[in-house]
């Protein structure tokens, strides 16, 4: 239980550093899964693997600007828009 529990710790830290700095569109998720970091259940777990797979799926996804090229914009309101 240890180490699940310092693995969970570890990438809850991670995921709020993305959302926080590269990836806006998991920052409510990730927030409310962090509110029981230090008390975690199975449903948190199965949590984050569901942004992990999330983030898997929509990791050429966002907005790239090319100087050169035309300006193509894919934009979601939310993680729970794509059925994930």
């Amino acid at each position: 239980m240890v180490n699940v529990f310092r693995d969970l710790t570890v990438t809850q830290a991670l995921l709020l550093y993305l959302a926080g700095h590269t990836r806006p569109d998991i920052a409510y998720i990730v927030n409310c899964c962090a509110r029981y970091m230090f008390n975690p259940r199975l449903s948190h777990e199965n949590a984050l693997k569901r942004i992990g797979r999330y983030l898997k799926a929509t990791r050429d996804k966002g907005l790239i600007l090319n100087p050169s090229g035309e300006l193509k914009i894919d934009a979601y309101p939310d993680a729970g828009s794509q059925n994930i």
